[in-house]
């Protein structure tokens, strides 16, 4: 028992430590958005191209979120995939924002099973806009 609490107290400091040197973790803010928004889940993955340390960069034009804040608030709006809960990197090969990614779901806003969201509709094609695709 005493052992635990010892390991606990010790990874409690680590944390605390990572957090000052890093601004902000990736688990302060997985524990911050907890059963906040979109239930909690939030694909992991996406905490490595947004917020204020990115670790991986964004690929074809793709751009990242400086505030994982605004990002999940805002769903995830214009990262490939379903809202924040899964990141589709086999779409544009990264979880960043991307131009077709944010006119697909503008194009989903009157839901999922509209024309326009079902024949991919900003990522596969657009007739609206003259804008290149970016990934």
């Amino acid at each position: 028992s005493s052992g635990i609490n010892a390991e606990y107290g010790m990874g409690i400091a680590a944390e605390s430590y990572h957090i000052k040197m890093n601004k902000r973790s990736d688990m302060q803010l997985r524990k911050r958005f907890s059963g906040l928004f979109n239930n909690g889940k939030v694909d992991p993955k996406t905490y490595d191209y947004h917020g204020p340390n990115p670790k991986k960069q964004c690929t074809y034009g793709g751009w990242s979120d400086p505030s994982m804040d605004n990002l999940i608030k805002d769903d995830c709006h214009g990262v490939c995939g379903q809202t924040c809960t899964s990141c589709w990197t086999w779409v544009c090969g990264d979880c960043c924002m991307h131009t077709g990614c944010k006119r697909h779901d503008e194009f989903c806003s009157g839901g999922y099973f509209s024309n326009d969201c079902l024949t991919c509709r900003g990522v596969l094609w657009d007739t609206i806009t003259d804008i290149p695709l970016d990934c």
